[in-house]
């Protein structure tokens, strides 16, 4: 599987702007999220914690995908973490919704 995402990436062209440092800290933040919601569910095992939550989506309460705080961080379902309305520019209506 990762040398078909890589060859798509390749011909989308998406590949170099994978690799700038903006987006390299935006990855580093979502693995971090993941990371402590992980650990707070496999009560400090991290390791156990990450089996417990495969499969779900870590939400960021307030929309903030850089604020990791615990009170912040909950998991859904993807169905439900990725869907919510949208404006004409494929903005965010309402983010409660």
């Amino acid at each position: 599987m990762g040398k078909v995402r890589t060859l798509l990436k390749k011909v989308r062209g998406t590949a170099p702007y994978d690799k700038t440092p903006k987006e390299k800290a935006k990855r580093a933040a979502r693995g971090r999220a993941r990371y402590a919601i992980a650990k707070k569910k496999g009560n400090g095992d991290a390791k156990k914690g990450l089996k417990m939550i495969a499969g779900l989506d870590v939400d960021h309460k307030d929309g903030n995908p850089h604020n990791n705080n615990a009170g912040n961080l909950t998991l859904k379902k993807p169905s439900v973490n990725r869907s919510f309305p949208r404006n004409s520019k494929a903005g965010k209506l309402n983010r409660t919704a």
